[in-house]
């Protein structure tokens, strides 16, 4: 959003929200507003890695900025992601806590009327034995709840068949299990990035990311979502699943062939499972008719 250091770039967001809500009418969710990770922070940035003080007063400009041209048009903010994870900028725990602290109150001063949700990136938390001056996932929503802030909800990313760091394939026990744990925080969840691979991708330094069942392809990503969509929307505790990509072809997409539709336009076996699945739960109808109907 912001390319150069006090220039923002509005034009795309503009568009899209324009669209969400004079054409498609639907609720428009934003964010996350702050995420720290190589690929979403500008170059400019870096100047101030080591100077936390000035940091954090771009972090509050870079809100008060985006909250206030979206917040009529907006009904919920991912206000941060991934911070606990801290594999690229070096920050202490007490300054992870703080720049969330930040995110949650801006926001909530700015717009009151609007959800927050903070999301955890890499729920199972691997990345915490490589980098040890991050913070456990758990630990860090413990933190959160604990704390007070007024977050309606956590959200969580859950991305597998990648070679990289949290995201290795699971079976979907572990998948069940690892909602129930954040469940028992006793806030709602939001799974806000769920996603797999429909080729398979290339190993990375003698890292793969694993295969279910079968090796990605279209077929095995569409059963997988299936199954994996219905999983989290049996849980009581949890209140809306996002696929992770909408389209294959993004300079700046998190996985290889992730997305529902190529990018030529082609709608992948997986869109019209996740048509059915959404269908089922409209509709009241049992979602495990749309987890194994192959014919979708």
């Amino acid at each position: 959003m912001e390319p150069s250091e006090g220039k923002y770039n509005f034009t795309t967001t503009d568009r899209w929200i324009e669209w969400a809500v004079r054409v498609a009418k639907v609720p428009v969710a934003a964010g996350p507003l702050v995420d720290l990770r190589p690929h979403c922070v500008p170059e400019w940035l870096y100047i101030w890695e080591n100077d936390y003080e000035t940091l954090r007063e771009l972090v509050h400009d870079h809100i008060q900025q985006i909250v206030t041209r979206y917040r009529r048009t907006v009904t919920r903010w991912t206000v941060c992601s991934g911070l606990h994870v801290n594999s690229n900028f070096k920050l202490s725990f007490e300054q992870i806590m703080d720049l969330t602290r930040i995110c949650v109150l801006v926001v909530k001063k700015l717009h009151p009327a609007a959800k927050l949700q903070v999301e955890i990136a890499q729920p199972w938390g691997e990345y915490h034995a490589e980098v040890k001056r991050s913070i456990p996932p758990l630990m860090y929503a413990e933190a959160i709840v604990q704390s007070g802030l007024a977050v309606d909800s956590l959200g969580l990313r859950i991305q597998m068949g990648q070679p990289a760091s949290g995201q290795s394939t699971r079976d979907l026990m572990s998948l069940s299990a690892l909602i129930d744990r954040y469940a028992q925080l006793e806030k709602p969840l939001a799974i806000s990035a769920l996603g797999v691979p429909s080729i398979m991708p290339q190993a990375i330094e003698g890292r793969d990311g694993g295969v279910w069942r079968s090796p990605w392809s279209e077929t095995a990503q569409a059963d997988w979502l299936a199954r994996a969509a219905t999983i989290c929307l049996a849980k009581p505790s949890v209140q809306s699943v996002c696929w992770q990509e909408l389209a294959d072809g993004s300079t700046r997409a998190e996985m290889t062939g992730g997305g529902l539709v190529t990018a030529a336009g082609v709608a992948k076996l997986a869109a019209p499972r996740l048509a059915l699945v959404r269908k089922s739960l409209r509709e009241n109808k049992p979602l495990g008719a749309a987890a194994t109907d192959l014919g979708a």
